[in-house]
């Protein structure tokens, strides 16, 4: 019997085996993973969030200078599917500033059309603001009628 007691108490003093690691090391595993992915997942989104807001942000802003022009100026000037846009789809580059470090931007592009709307004389503008990086566009549409002279 006393045999089996030192036998015991140098198995106390002698530390983890190599199995009881290995075992405590998954289960940390187990848990840890999925919390890892959670909060990738969390900043991803948060990144995505900043992005509509910021689209959205400066779709407002280009239909706010739309309502200062004359109907025809915008039929004319602001429509970026023309011939003279290399790209067919009329996007054209356009680069958000956070701050005033040189590398602290987003690069998004812009589409804007402006067509006729009818014989009303209204010109229909649409503005899409996009991040390609995150796959995130925002599209508004507005009705302006000419100014009258």
């Amino acid at each position: 019997m006393q045999h089996l007691r030192g036998k015991m108490n140098m198995k106390s003093k002698a530390g983890m085996t190599l199995i009881e690691v290995l075992v405590a090391m998954a289960v940390f595993a187990v848990v840890a993973i999925p919390l890892f992915n959670m909060f990738a997942n969390s900043i991803r989104m948060e990144q995505r969030a900043m992005v509509e807001s910021i689209t959205t942000y400066t779709a407002q802003m280009m239909i706010e200078e739309a309502y200062g022009r004359d109907a025809d100026d915008l039929h004319l000037t602001y429509n970026t599917k023309t011939p003279g846009n290399p790209d067919p789809d009329g996007k054209m580059p356009y680069k958000v500033r956070f701050s005033s470090a040189e590398d602290d931007f987003i690069m998004m592009y812009y589409i804007w059309s402006a067509e006729p709307v009818g014989t009303t004389g209204l010109v229909r503008v649409k503005v899409t603001v996009g991040n390609e990086d995150f796959e995130v566009s925002t599209s508004l549409e507005v009705d302006i009628a000419p100014v009258a002279s």
